[in-house]
């Protein structure tokens, strides 16, 4: 009889043991369940045999078997929690509904009528240490701004290798860091609005295929951080209008924060070639001499009344350069950004600068908060009109908004946050921040020089 359990026991621990590496982690738990159980049973028969027979030689032989089968289970854990370790996987997502009181013509699609798909996004991230030095991070993120259908894009797909505790490279796709909120654009629950704001936060591209460098620091109380980037090329989707590619990109960027304080800054040169094309129309008699893309039409014609499909070639230098600052000590919160843009050439893109402060009170889960935000091109390029057909007979203007925001934020839980937030945009010239949103949507005709935004969203990371 002790024989047989015996080898009872010894046969499943070998079996046990060899395939734990191709099982699942639910299908391990269900063998160590199984097992613990032929152990408990085994201590009972060591039990029973002992009253029965008082065999001191069974018991010590079953009784180092039960150890040593306890002790493989221990070691199985803990290489099923190394694993687990090496392994991590965070989510976030956004469930938002938004209506204006125009369509107006962002990445956003915010349109007069309720939206479901505006604001809301889902992303997954996976990071897995490749060893004490490296690790690999993928993050895919779903939107469904511009189509009724859900989008998956890959924002990151890189590896990264500490060269020292202090210096550390990153290689393959990443994100822009034009901005303060960049690395967690998608990220709602990371920053107190529903969106950041649309007068700033408008490049047409957000992630790029290339390499950074980061070395870390410390003078005084201070935490510096300076991190060095370059990209060669980067294609845009071949059916995507504009259609272009970003090339020979370096930029560099600061960042410090002490205590309460963060500090930022960015500089950043893009090269840009492709086309863009789009369709426009002239109505009877509004052809002037300023009007381009007509060549051999008297002015005053009368004659030209059908849309007309213009191509324009795309090619470009912009240098884009931010700075933020951000005051936060757990009750009050302040955030203040300015960007600017130069451009080489102008031959789309016009130079323009904008800028942001929010302030904003903690109640405890509870965050009112204010946001003034400014954006105004300092010099057009050549045919701003592409972007927006509605400007009169295609001739350049200025292009500027201004807008008010007052949102309120509460905190569910310490990983879910209700926001709603009212834009009130004004002092619009040449569609402001509505005219293409990098997305080529020209905005409604009727947009006048003022419009409004309503938004409340639900934010969760996992």
């Amino acid at each position: 009889m002790g024989k047989k359990i015996v080898s009872l026991c010894l046969g499943s621990a070998l079996a046990f043991s060899s395939s734990v590496q191709a099982l699942t982690d639910e299908e391990i738990e269900s063998r160590f369940q199984k097992y613990e159980e032929k152990i408990e049973a085994l201590e009972k028969e060591l039990k029973r045999v002992k009253t029965e027979s008082g065999s001191v030689v069974y018991e010590e032989d079953l009784g180092k078997q039960v150890a040593r089968n306890e002790k493989r289970i221990d070691r199985l854990n803990e290489k099923v929690d190394a694993k687990d370790e090496d392994l991590r996987i965070n989510g976030f997502l956004t469930a938002g509904v938004t209506m204006a009181d125009d369509d107006l013509g962002t990445a956003y699609n915010i349109g007069d009528n309720p939206s479901f798909n505006a604001d809301s996004k889902a992303g997954i991230q996976f990071d897995y240490q490749l060893g004490e030095k490296a690790s690999a991070t993928l993050q895919m993120v779903a939107r469904a701004r511009d189509a009724d259908a859900w989008n998956l894009d890959v924002e990151w797909a890189y590896i990264t290798y500490d060269i020292t505790d202090d210096l550390a490279f990153r290689m393959g796709r990443m994100r822009f860091p034009f901005y303060m909120y960049s690395e967690t654009l998608d990220v709602g629950y990371t920053y107190p609005w529903v969106r950041p704001p649309i007068n700033v936060y408008t490049t047409v591209v957000t992630s790029f295929t290339g390499l950074d460098m980061s070395y870390q620091f410390r003078t005084g109380g201070w935490n510096h951080e300076i991190t060095g980037l370059a990209s060669a090329e980067n294609s845009t989707d071949d059916t995507a209008n504009p259609n272009f590619s970003t090339q020979d990109i370096y930029g560099l960027v600061y960042l410090a924060n002490f205590n309460e304080w963060t500090l930022r800054a960015m500089g950043m040169r893009l090269g840009l070639e492709g086309s863009l094309t789009a369709d426009t129309g002239v109505s009877a008699g509004a052809v002037t001499a300023d009007s381009p893309g007509f060549p051999g039409t008297a002015v005053g014609s009368t004659v030209i009344t059908q849309p007309v499909t213009i191509t324009s070639s795309i090619s470009d230098t912009l240098n884009y350069y931010s700075a933020s600052g951000q005051y936060d000590d757990g009750t009050w919160l302040v955030i203040a950004e300015a960007t600017q843009l130069g451009v080489q050439n102008g031959t789309i893109f016009g130079e323009g600068d904008s800028h942001y402060i929010t302030g904003a009170r903690r109640f405890g889960p509870s965050m009112p908060f204010l946001t003034y935000s400014h954006a105004y091109s300092t010099n057009e390029g050549d045919f701003p009109w592409l972007y927006n057909p509605m400007i009169s007979g295609g001739t350049a203007t200025s292009s500027k908004s201004r807008s008010v925001a007052l949102g309120y934020r509460h905190d569910l839980t310490t990983q879910l946050a209700l926001t709603a937030q009212w834009d009130h945009f004004y002092d619009i010239e040449g569609g402001g921040p509505f005219d293409y949103g990098g997305r080529g949507q020209p905005p409604s005709s009727d947009l006048g020089d003022s419009t409004n935004i309503y938004t409340v969203t639900l934010d969760a990371v996992f």
